[in-house]
């Protein structure tokens, strides 16, 4: 209803892609972790494993606690995907969709669903972070990615307000800007104040928003799009 920007001509083909992926994304970590986050969180505090099983805290602290080490987790794992060349290759594929909407917060490379998967267990079952905590923030996040990419004009002041609790859609936005130095930028999945404490916040692209292109470089062609490319993309040459 207010779209940032209107839709292109590769919708249908965007978003099979990008749903597609996702299904494949589904059953591989189904597939090769049965549990999920929950189940890792029940199984250290059955075994009392970890350092919040160990050190007890007030139920309502440890939950807190866990929110914010989930998500500071979350935003240490997407900084080194910008920061290691052989990462970014695999998370590069997130970025070099052309347009900004919700099918993009599905898109990401199974290789890096496996890795992301793998990392969230060691810091659940190593904080022994409470089922409670890890549930919440499970949800809520999920809900997030398709808010945070949402092709969506928000009044300014609503969106400024917003920023002080949660990532925006302009926000994130930014962040799949085809200028380098700005897609490395607002980084946060959930809470905003990770980028802002570490230096990696910046409040609009230099352009503007609506001027704003989005992708990678040398990834604009329609067949990248494509399933089978977007499945080969680590392993594309680039310049």
């Amino acid at each position: 209803m207010w779209p940032r920007q209107r839709p292109g001509e590769h919708l249908r083909l965007r978003w099979f892609g990008n749903f597609a992926i996702w299904a494949v994304n589904v059953g591989l970590i189904w597939s090769l972790f049965p549990l999920l986050n929950v189940g890792v969180a029940l199984f250290a505090a059955e075994r009392g494993f970890g350092l919040l099983n160990v050190v007890r805290v007030p139920p309502l602290l440890g939950f807190v606690a866990g929110l914010l080490v989930m998500d500071l987790a979350k935003y240490v794992e997407h900084l080194t995907l910008h920061r290691l060349p052989w990462l970014w290759r695999i998370h590069r594929m997130h970025h070099s969709d052309v347009e900004f909407d919700v099918s993009l917060g599905f898109r990401f490379h199974p290789i890096e669903g496996v890795l992301s998967t793998s990392f969230s267990f060691a810091v659940i079952a190593l904080g022994g972070l409470p089922v409670s905590a890890v549930t919440a923030w499970s949800v809520i996040v999920l809900a997030n990615t398709a808010f945070t990419h949402g092709n969506v004009r928000m009044p300014r002041r609503l969106d400024q307000a917003l920023r002080l609790v949660t990532v925006t859609p302009d926000m994130h936005r930014v962040h799949h800007s085809i200028v380098v130095e700005e897609s490395g930028r607002n980084l946060g999945s959930l809470f905003p104040w990770w980028d802002r404490l570490f230096g990696t916040y910046v409040a609009a692209p230099a352009g503007g928003l609506d001027a704003m292109r989005i992708g990678v470089e040398d990834f604009t062609d329609e067949k990248h799009l494509m399933l089978h490319w977007m499945l080969a993309h680590p392993f594309l040459p680039t310049r």
